[in-house]
């Protein structure tokens, strides 16, 4: 039950994951949590003198929403992961 779980190969994009959980990698809506907004991203980035290369930025608003919708999805401690096959 206390055993680390497997996670997929993230690649040559781990430099988003880091950015991700640095920002975030969600804020408060509410009485819930959503994705972190645009605003938000770019208010970070630019606290810490970051300029986005390419799609960083909505990379990151994209990761940040889907986050956040898994975190809603997966309540329950039996929900399936994410990276796992469905079986019928």
């Amino acid at each position: 039950a206390n055993e680390d779980p497997d996670f997929p190969e993230i690649g040559s994009g781990l430099y988003l994951t880091e950015w991700l959980f640095s920002v975030g990698p969600v804020m408060r809506v509410g009485d819930n949590h959503g994705g972190v907004s645009n605003a938000e991203i770019a208010a970070w980035a630019s606290n810490g003198g970051l300029r986005f290369e390419g799609p960083d930025g909505l990379w990151l608003f994209e990761m940040s929403r889907a986050y956040s919708d898994e975190l809603h999805r997966s309540s329950d401690k039996d929900t399936e992961a994410p990276f796992m096959k469905e079986t019928d």
